[in-house]
């Protein structure tokens, strides 16, 4: 993903509906907004992560914004002044314990959203974090074999063993 196209996306801010569920939910860390974007080519799954302290506190700002598409992901923080980027997966960020029952859909479309993209029928954040930690497994092949091609290249030169 080109992060540059992505930073022209407007970053949304927390509806009013989910200030006043967040003040009702207990036990949530985080409301979760979740729409697809793009074209059916190029399609992208965009999730703004709201912390449910900072809601209920009245700001309505993101904490994070979360790119998928079908190859990978990308986090944008938006807790600091200049633009950072992570490779945190959603359970990373909100903390693995638990996901399911610290993070909520904030609404109805995002629900569809989520499931609409991981084609998944019940429990989105379950899929969720299934489809993501496929993608960090074929990033870690991906670096396990750069390693192994530098070795083997390496080691050409040394003849086998008799």
């Amino acid at each position: 993903m080109k992060t540059k196209e992505l930073l022209k996306i407007p970053i949304e801010s927390a509806k009013l509906e989910w200030t006043e569920l967040a003040l009702r939910a207990e036990g949530i860390k985080c409301f979760i907004s979740a729409r697809v974007i793009g074209d059916e080519d190029k399609k992208i799954l965009l999730m703004h992560l709201y912390s449910q302290e900072k809601l209920r506190n009245g700001n309505t700002q993101a904490d994070y914004r979360m790119f998928i598409n079908k190859d990978d992901y990308i986090t944008q923080d938006l807790q600091c002044k200049e633009t950072k980027w992570r490779e945190a997966c959603l359970a990373n960020l909100i903390g693995w314990w638990n996901l399911e029952k610290r993070c909520m859909l904030a609404d109805k479309p995002s629900w569809d959203a989520v499931c609409c993209f991981l084609q998944c029928e019940g429990e989105p954040l379950k899929a969720l974090d299934g489809y993501q930690k496929e993608i960090m497994k074929k990033r870690l092949c991906k670096k396990h074999k750069k390693i192994i091609e530098k070795i083997d290249t390496a080691m050409e030169p040394i003849p086998q063993l008799p």
